[in-house]
């Protein structure tokens, strides 16, 4: 799964047709048309705490700290340079990692049945997820993204779109 992100000129939110019409293309996989970077779910949630450090338009919800986990928010303004110094900060910690970066994820619960060594049924509980990321990977989204954010925070006639997944 994966997060996308959009560089847009702001005339394009700020009118309900544009931005209907783009939020369209995107859900009709009409992606020619629209410039963007794709950001795996697992990254995002391991760098997530640190996005709810901007303030950023969630889609018909209002301002809110960081982004829509599942829906579309817009960064714009002062906080697409706070995202963009969040997002570099990433991209040069995850820079000095191996060429495959091991992260530990979420807790999953497996709820499986098992067995102990004397035939007693025990539930197994569960484990951390672990996170297996190609560093070129990694950081080619991030340096994509920060781009996006250093021309919105640059040129205020833009704004980041993120979907969700």
């Amino acid at each position: 799964m994966y997060h996308d992100f959009i560089l847009v000129k702001k005339t394009t939110i700020n009118t309900k047709n544009k931005f209907d019409k783009l939020i369209s293309n995107y859900f009709n996989n009409n992606k020619d048309e629209i410039s963007f970077v794709k950001i795996r779910d697992d990254l995002i949630l391991y760098i997530f705490d640190t996005l709810k450090w901007i303030e950023s338009d969630f889609y018909e919800l209002g301002v809110r700290k960081g982004i829509s986990y599942h829906g579309i928010t817009i960064i714009k303004d002062e906080n697409a340079k706070k995202a963009k110094d969040i997002i570099e900060a990433w991209k040069n910690l995850f820079s000095n990692g191996d060429e495959v970066i091991k992260l530990t994820g979420e807790y999953i619960f497996e709820n499986e049945l098992e067995y102990d060594e004397f035939g007693k049924k025990y539930y197994k509980c569960g484990q951390y997820k672990k996170i297996f990321l190609k560093k070129d990977e990694v950081l080619k989204s991030l340096e994509g993204l920060e781009k996006f954010l250093k021309i919105s925070s640059e040129n205020k006639e833009y704004c980041v779109v993120h979907f969700g997944i």
